[in-house]
């Protein structure tokens, strides 16, 4: 699968959720586009628990879980974990589950907001 410029990705008409499989070798990547949510109901949560299993059986050796916004606290419950942050708080307390780190290779917002005012006026 090609990867899309970023004139050819403001084309398309994402419906979330979604989900990709990228493999090479023995390696595996899982994708999950979520539509942004803090209902523990969501149905898109069965279909990410679902995926999840998936990638514990299909990667072999290391595996390291990638979230959004920066890292996320860990919450004793799958409830709370939604609740508080979303498919990213799902996703952290699954790796927790399964004693893997969750990386982000993105800055928290806090960080975001540092970076950018010593670039950036508030206004």
């Amino acid at each position: 699968m090609p990867l899309l410029t970023h004139e050819e990705y403001r084309k398309k008409n994402f419906k979330a959720p979604y989900a990709l499989t990228l493999k090479a070798g023995n390696c595996v990547l899982y994708y999950f586009g979520e539509k942004h949510s803090f209902d523990p109901k969501d149905k898109q949560w069965a279909q990410v628990k679902k995926l999840w299993k998936e990638f514990l059986k299909a990667a072999p050796g290391k595996k390291i879980a990638f979230v959004e916004g920066g890292r996320r606290e860990t919450f004793p419950t799958e409830k709370e974990s939604i609740e508080n942050d979303g498919g990213m708080g799902l996703l952290t307390f699954l790796a927790s589950q399964e004693w893997l780190k969750t990386f982000s290779p993105e800055p928290d917002d806090a960080k975001e907001r540092m970076l950018l005012e010593k670039e950036f006026t508030r206004d």
